[in-house]
């Protein structure tokens, strides 16, 4: 795959770029077919840095000499580079609606398979065990988080509805005891208004019976009645 990447940019670079020699503005309008105009113009601009001449001049003398121990890794700046565009140009060709491809295809595209006892993007050190006991640690750790905040939820929801519940039988004692009162006060009212009802017939009464004594008695026991002491004492000397 990085080979035959490597091959088709060396093809783009000798067919529409290498043809044109220095006239680079020639070149930038002579886009390829199937290259964004971005990426070309990306891949002008490299091809004619300073870094990329300098970087072609020491691969250069490297294979001459073959005894320069090389520190990049595995793949040589070029080859990284055409990576680059590569997936660069996929992810163009994607966003514009031309080629239907996921993450992962572009990345399989671009850098091939995964090598097996190695997860792409965590280096050499990092095995898909280790990765995966780290991601199962994790999960763990979370659900864990999970089940403890839950837990937390409803002992708050348990206390609030014990708060709740305590003052819900505080509000009803209170209305009970209100509503007795009321009706003690209204019963002792009841009460008044009976023994008041009560008083107005006894002295409805006592007045009847003043009348009908008054009635009873003659003009003559009335007038005798009203005499004063010294008008009786001059009757009896008589």
């Amino acid at each position: 795959m990085g080979n035959s990447l490597k091959n088709y940019r060396d093809s783009l670079k000798r067919k529409w770029f290498q043809p044109y020699g220095n006239a680079t503005k020639e070149a930038r309008a002579n886009v390829p077919p199937g290259i964004g105009k971005d990426d070309w113009n990306y891949l002008v601009d490299w091809w004619t840095s300073k870094d990329y001449k300098e970087m072609c001049r020491i691969n250069k003398k490297n294979r001459g000499e073959n005894d320069i121990v090389h520190t990049s890794g595995s793949k040589s700046f070029q080859q990284r580079n055409e990576e680059e565009m590569a997936l660069r140009s996929l992810t163009t060709q994607v966003n514009e609606g031309s080629l239907q491809m996921s993450e992962d295809q572009m990345f399989v595209e671009v850098f091939g398979p995964e090598h097996h006892g190695r997860v792409r993007g965590y280096g050499a050190g990092v095995t898909p065990t280790q990765l995966w006991d780290s991601s199962s640690s994790k999960i763990q750790k979370l659900e864990k988080r999970l089940q403890e905040s839950e837990q937390k939820r409803l002992e708050d929801n348990a206390e609030a509805n014990a708060k709740v519940g305590s003052l819900e039988e505080q509000v009803n004692q209170l209305k009970s005891s209100l509503e007795q009162r009321s009706d003690q006060m209204e019963q002792q009212a009841n009460k008044m208004e009976q023994q008041a009802r009560q008083m107005e017939e006894q002295a409805s009464r006592v007045e009847a019976l003043m009348a009908q004594m008054m009635s009873y008695m003659t003009p003559q026991a009335f007038s005798k009645k009203k005499r004063t002491p010294r008008e009786a004492q001059s009757n009896s000397n008589h």
